[in-house]
C-alpha cells in the first residue's frame, strides 16, 4: 500500500475518544504514549482527549450541510510522495463529493497543508488553539484549521 484515506459520511458518527480507547486495548494494550511518557511526554494522554472538541466543532460548521463527507485522515508513504497518489485520491474523493453534491471536510495541524488543501478547493473555516487543561509546557498549544470544499 503506498496511501490510503478514511473518509466518513455523514450519517455515520466519527469514532470518539472511547471507540478509540476500546479498540487500543482489544488490539494491544495500552497506548504508546501511555506506555513510554519519556516519548511522548508527560501532557499526551491529556492533549489527545482534549481533540475531543472537534467533534462538536465538526457538527456545528456542518449543520447548514446534513449530508456531507468528512476526511479524516490522509497519507501516503513517505517513498511515494510527490508522485501523484495523493492527487489520485483525492480526484476519487472528489468525483464521489461532487456527484453527490456534498461537501468535504477536514481539520489538519500542518500550516504546510493548508496552503496544499487550498489548491484542491478548501476553505478554512475556522482555527482553533488545541491545548490540555493544565499543561504550562513551552509547547501545550497548538493551532488547528478546519477547512471545507463545497461540491463543484
Amino acid at each position: 500500500m503506498v496511501g490510503a484515506m478514511y473518509v466518513i459520511p455523514s450519517s455515520q458518527e466519527a469514532p470518539g475518544f472511547f471507540s478509540w480507547a476500546i479498540y487500543s486495548m482489544f488490539q494491544g494494550g495500552w497506548s504508546p504514549y501511555e506506555i513510554n511518557k519519556t516519548k511522548y511526554g508527560k501532557w499526551a494522554r491529556e492533549r489527545v482527549e482534549s481533540m475531543g472538541i472537534f467533534s462538536k466543532k465538526r457538527k456545528d460548521i456542518m449543520k447548514p450541510y446534513p449530508k456531507h463527507i468528512y476526511l479524516q485522515q490522509i497519507g501516503i508513504r513517505r517513498e511515494f510522495q510527490g508522485k501523484g497518489i495523493g492527487k489520485k485520491l483525492f480526484k476519487t474523493l472528489f468525483a464521489a463529493a461532487d456527484s453527490l453534491q456534498v461537501p468535504v471536510y477536514l481539520e489538519t495541524e500542518s500550516e504546510e497543508n493548508v496552503s496544499l488543501y487550498q489548491h484542491y478547493g478548501f476553505n478554512t473555516v475556522e482555527t482553533a488553539l488545541l491545548s490540555a487543561k493544565g499543561d504550562k509546557s513551552d509547547d501545550a498549544g497548538f493551532k488547528m484549521w478546519l477547512l471545507l470544499r463545497r461540491p463543484h
